[in-house]
């Protein structure tokens, strides 16, 4: 099992996960397990797509279901422990896939030292580290390459005593390149990421998502007027685009009642938006419905409506689109009108 969602698979709400009956194999939705299976669970970084860790368990009570006119398979998940991933697997992508290659017995993952021991020999492989990458791939590389050079040291391989100094120096290097990433990453990102991306309180969630929608760039805005019913909803526009949204930490509770979807689609079927003391003119825009949360990674469409397109936004979504405007040297106000409207 591969996925790059959020909180999988050590922080499953109730223990239960689904796929997509487009990344399950045929035979094995034909003819769901009866019982559980041994399972090695892998999770994979959600914007490189680099694997990150992975843990030994089992799968149990697959069962098939349709929401929203999608076939999905749901299963239950036991028993995690960390696992040593070999690489033949640490490659497969997002999924189910039944395990046909060799691979070595499946074992619990060894423990990493708390510190490295500069006076043991290195890793040759690890000499060369890349300084292509930007951002948070950059400070994952680095992290990993770190590891790893822990493991080996903790007695998992051997080099000649002449290689030690060379190998302490190139240590301090990956080290001081990791500081400048970490640091970079600090000064260019406010501290309420973190706090929006694992937000429990609704409102807290709401200001936060303020807030970035601020740093993006939008300035005609208006915060939701409450935090409960069918008014509990903000409105912004961007050049011709105009967009209903609502924060929610559980996206399928808006989903599901379709007295509040449909009053945020009437709202756009008319030719002018009034909040407060100002009016907007809205006819002839891009019209779209976002209801923004901090799970999952991928913008989930869910319908259209005269032409209003209803969406599942993920925060994490509008983070990156934040992150591009800073890295991106040929971002101007065209394009993040573009990226926006096609989230």
């Amino acid at each position: 099992m591969v996925t790059t969602a959020h909180a999988h698979w050590d922080g499953l709400a109730g223990n239960t996960a689904m796929f997509s009956e487009a990344v399950v194999p045929a035979t094995l939705v034909e003819a769901l397990p009866k019982e559980a299976i041994d399972t090695v669970f892998i999770k994979k970084n959600p914007q490189t797509r680099r694997f990150e860790t992975a843990w030994l368990g089992r799968t149990k009570n697959f069962k098939r279901v349709n929401r929203q006119d999608k076939d999905y398979i749901t299963f239950e998940v036991e028993g995690l422990k960390k696992y040593n991933c070999p690489e033949v697997l640490r490659t497969k992508t997002v999924g189910c896939h039944i395990l046909n290659e060799s691979v070595e017995p499946l074992q619990e993952a060894p423990r990493r030292p708390m510190s490295v021991n500069r006076e043991r020999p290195k890793r040759e492989v690890l000499t060369n580290t890349s300084e292509s990458k930007e951002g948070s791939t950059k400070e994952t590389s680095l992290i990993q390459e770190i590891e790893e050079i822990a493991m080996h040291l903790n007695g998992r391989s051997s080099y000649p005593e002449k290689e030690t100094a060379q190998y302490a120096a190139a240590t301090e290097t990956i080290v001081a390149k990791k500081e400048v990433a970490v640091n970079t990453l600090t000064l260019t990102e406010p501290g309420f990421f973190t706090l929006l991306t694992e937000a429990k309180d609704p409102s807290e969630f709401e200001r936060y998502c303020f807030y970035l929608l601020r740093l993006i760039g939008i300035h005609e805005i208006h915060r939701p007027l409450n935090f409960a019913g069918a008014d509990a909803h903000g409105f912004f526009k961007f050049g011709s685009l105009s967009v209903v949204y609502a924060t929610t930490l559980v996206p399928a509770v808006l989903q599901d009642n379709p007295l509040i979807i449909e009053h945020y689609l009437n709202l756009l079927r008319k030719e002018k938006m009034r909040l407060a003391n100002t009016s907007y003119t809205i006819k002839d825009t891009q019209k779209q419905v976002w209801l923004l949360c901090n799970a999952g990674h991928e913008v989930q469409h869910l319908r259209t409506d005269d032409g209003i397109k209803l969406k599942v936004v993920p925060v994490s979504i509008l983070i990156n689109l934040y992150r591009a405007r800073l890295n991106d040297s040929d971002m101007n106000t065209d394009n993040l009108w573009d990226n926006m409207k096609n989230l």
